[in-house]
């Protein structure tokens, strides 16, 4: 009975030796590839880092991402300040962007870029649109007058309010409040405080109250004729 229960023990003792060398021999290809970010095949090389050592894009070069981006770019043809410009836009551009970094027309500011403040106002063919919203691709062909355009006697003037009633401060908005300004100027059709005051409204100056900036539009208003065309 000894005999036999001693070798029922030496079987069962061979038995657990060698699961456990079973699993060592499973444990050891992983304890090797310890390294490896999950899921790569360890026989495949490893992707090739361009000199600051980040992996290239998927789609990078020839025929890749770029390539494609290139391609999706649509040609346009803006009358900029009185000069006509020939432009190589992308279809999500907008034309904020465009006059300011293609153009040079730096007057064009980026606030809120969301149609709330009118730092970036433009006239497009004669209306005041929001530039940051205005998709560059959708005023092809069109007449863009920024603040570095407006040359006429009237601008002049109103520039001149502006510092005579102080209507600005650090400047930031100042462009748009001008253009804005202008366009009530030019037309001629409101000379009273409160209806002036309210079309300013879409103008936002974060650094000063709007007094200045309304008794300047005010006193222009009053001693202009209306125009209809906007001096390029």
């Amino acid at each position: 009975m000894l005999a036999g229960r001693d070798r029922s023990r030496s079987a069962g003792a061979a038995g657990h030796g060698g699961a456990a060398a079973g699993r060592r021999g499973l444990a050891a290809p992983q304890a090797r590839h310890r390294g490896l970010s999950p899921g790569r095949d360890p026989g495949r090389p490893a992707p090739r880092r361009s000199a600051g050592g980040i992996p290239p894009r998927a789609g990078d070069g020839p025929g890749g991402r770029t390539g494609m981006a290139r391609s999706c770019c649509m040609n346009i043809t803006l009358t900029v300040n009185g000069r006509e410009t020939g432009l190589e836009v992308e279809p999500s551009a907008v034309l904020a962007d465009v006059l300011r970094e293609q153009c040079r027309q730096t007057s064009v500011h980026l606030g809120c870029e969301h149609g709330v403040c009118g730092a970036c106002n433009v006239i497009v063919d004669g209306k005041v649109v929001r530039a940051c919203l205005t998709l560059a691709g959708s005023v092809d062909g069109s007449s863009v007058t920024t603040l570095e355009g407006l040359c006429d006697a009237k601008a002049d003037r109103l520039r001149r309010a502006f510092s005579e009633y102080h209507a600005l401060q650090c400047g930031f908005c100042t462009p748009g409040m001008v253009v804005s300004g202008y366009d009530i100027v030019r037309r001629g059709q409101l000379r009273d405080e409160p209806a002036i005051r309210q079309c300013l409204s879409g103008n936002i100056c974060r650094c000063t109250g709007y007094h200045g900036i309304v008794a300047a539009v005010v006193e222009v208003a009053n001693e202009e004729r209306p125009t209809t065309e906007v001096q390029a």
